[in-house]
């Protein structure tokens, strides 16, 4: 079996009711309006599509009708383009699935009404879920996203910061401090949310929640570790920036391996330096040259330019990244085979999710919703976007 082209296909179909979901809440809520368009935009932009599927598939795997889950799916996929539209104004990203992202086309304001809009139109079939699920289960749901919401964007506010301190050295045990970023980041509301929905719907037995919310949990790791790795070595497929984690200074397990393998004390200097740089596509000059600039006319002295300088927020004062100063983090990386470390640690991630999903498998109902749930350990270390 062509394990790509099955989950994929198996996605777009699922996807395909979703996105029709999607755009009759739109033309409900805002009529055939600009803002049904932009909030269309990244829901139609090619996608993977996983989020929701995994949570279909996984209720048809425990026993119950994939309808049951179909409402919280949509409301899945609505908070995730939310998340991405946020997501690419916070890292300053010029490209989502292969076009502009939807700040650098239309401005900031908008990007984030946007955002906002996909939000609240998420509680629309989470209330919906009333009507198909009953009174309690729906509100186990609602109570579920509500606190993947506060654990996401924990997780975001952990790796904002991370980038905003240019917080190096790093802990000791870096993949520990990783793993607890991805999972709050990413995992959480990727794949946790979709598994633990799924035996919310079906009614599932409680005994078989933890071992799939730990399939879910290193499934997750995995196709992290494999975005990383994809962001620096690109398919043709992959639609994102290249090597844009390194111009964002994202944390990843490639780059957090990297610095805490390099001795020459010279050079982890210069890569601190260019990580504490802004991105080169900022708007306008940094403040430190437009205070070095007043300083050189005369206009500044020595002793005032350093107490500006310094009562400003890291962040504000730094200087611009540079392709050479890119290039340095690449040379860092393939030196200390950080890439080979990351592959390693996906297939790693990847083996204790299907250990996990094994020791279920006898209780799960067999059929191509399961057959999801096996691929899926293939896929999220061999795909290309």
């Amino acid at each position: 079996m062509d394990t790509r082209r099955f989950v994929e296909t198996s996605c777009a179909a699922s996807l395909e009711r979703i996105r029709d979901t999607i755009a009759a809440l739109c033309a409900n809520s805002f009529g055939d309006s600009q803002l049904t368009e932009m909030i269309l935009d990244y829901p139609l932009r090619p996608a993977k599509g996983l989020r929701p599927k995994l949570c279909l598939a996984a209720t048809e795997a425990l026993g119950a009708p994939e309808q049951l889950a179909f409402g919280s799916a949509v409301a899945l996929e609505l908070l995730h383009n939310a998340f991405l539209i946020h997501d690419d104004v916070e890292d300053g990203s010029t490209h989502r699935r292969s076009e502009q992202t939807l700040h650098e086309a239309h401005g900031v304001p908008t990007a984030v009404n946007v955002a906002d809009a996909m939000f609240a139109l998420a509680l629309r079939p989470l209330l919906d879920n009333c009507e198909s699920l009953g009174l309690g289960p729906s509100l186990e749901v609602f109570d579920l996203i509500v606190r993947t919401f506060l654990v996401t964007v924990r997780g975001q506010e952990r790796e904002l910061r991370w980038i905003r301190d240019n917080s190096w050295p790093l802990p000791a045990d870096f993949e520990a401090a990783y793993r607890q970023l991805v999972l709050e980041k990413t995992s959480t509301y990727s794949f946790l949310a979709p598994i633990r929905i799924a035996v919310i719907a079906a009614g599932a037995d409680s005994e078989l929640l933890r071992p799939l919310e730990l399939y879910a949990t290193d499934l997750g790791l995995a196709f992290q570790i494999t975005d990383d790795v994809l962001n620096l070595e690109p398919s043709v497929d992959y639609g994102k920036e290249d090597s844009g984690d390194l111009w964002e200074g994202k944390r990843t397990l490639i780059l957090m391996h990297a610095m805490a393998q390099e001795g020459n004390t010279q050079r982890r200097r210069a890569a601190v330096e260019v990580l504490r740089g802004i991105r080169s596509s900022s708007k306008g000059p940094s403040i430190t040259s437009v205070l070095e600039k007043l300083k050189a006319r005369g206009e500044l002295s020595a002793t005032a330019f350093l107490e500006l300088r310094g009562a400003l927020p890291p962040h504000l004062v730094a200087e611009h990244k540079t392709h050479a100063g890119i290039q340095l983090l690449v040379e860092l990386v393939r030196d200390h085979a950080s890439l080979e470390f990351a592959r390693t640690a996906a297939r790693d991630a990847r083996r204790r999710a299907e250990e996990h999903l094994d020791s279920v498998r006898p209780r799960l109902h067999p059929g191509e919703s399961l057959d999801v749930l096996s691929a899926l350990l293939q896929y999220v270390i061999e795909r290309q976007r």
